[in-house]
C-alpha cells in the first residue's frame, strides 16, 4: 500500500501524489517538508490495511479484519446485526425501554 505515494515538483514546491499520479496534498515550499507529509500518509495507510484479529464492534467475537475500517464480522455485516437479534420478535425489538434507549419527545 505505501508505495502508492511519491513527491511530485511543481514550479510553486512539492507535493505528496498517488499512484494515478493525482496530487492528494498542499504544496509544501521545501522538500523536507514533504518528506514528512509522505511518511505520515504511508504510516496512516500501512494501519488502516492492515489485516489482524479484531474483535467485533456488534457481538464481540473474534474475526480476520480487512484494515481498521472493517469491525463487523461477516455474520453481523451481512445480517444487519447480531444473530442474537434474529431470536427476539418484532414487539420485543420496538420496546426499546428493554435496550434502555429512550425516545424523543
Amino acid at each position: 500500500m505505501s508505495e502508492a505515494f511519491s513527491i511530485g515538483q511543481s514550479e510553486n514546491g512539492y507535493f505528496i501524489r498517488d499512484a494515478e499520479g493525482t496530487r492528494v496534498s498542499r504544496v509544501f515550499r521545501c522538500e523536507g517538508e514533504a518528506e514528512q507529509e509522505l511518511a505520515r500518509l504511508k504510516a496512516r495507510t500501512d494501519r488502516v490495511h492492515r489485516i489482524e484479529r479484531r474483535s467485533c464492534l456488534c457481538c464481540g467475537r473474534g474475526f480476520m479484519s480487512q484494515g481498521a475500517y472493517n469491525r463487523l464480522c461477516n455474520d453481523c455485516s451481512s445480517a444487519g446485526g447480531p444473530p442474537e437479534l434474529d431470536r427476539l420478535s418484532t414487539s420485543t425489538v420496538r420496546d426499546r425501554s428493554k435496550w434502555g434507549v429512550r425516545a424523543h419527545g
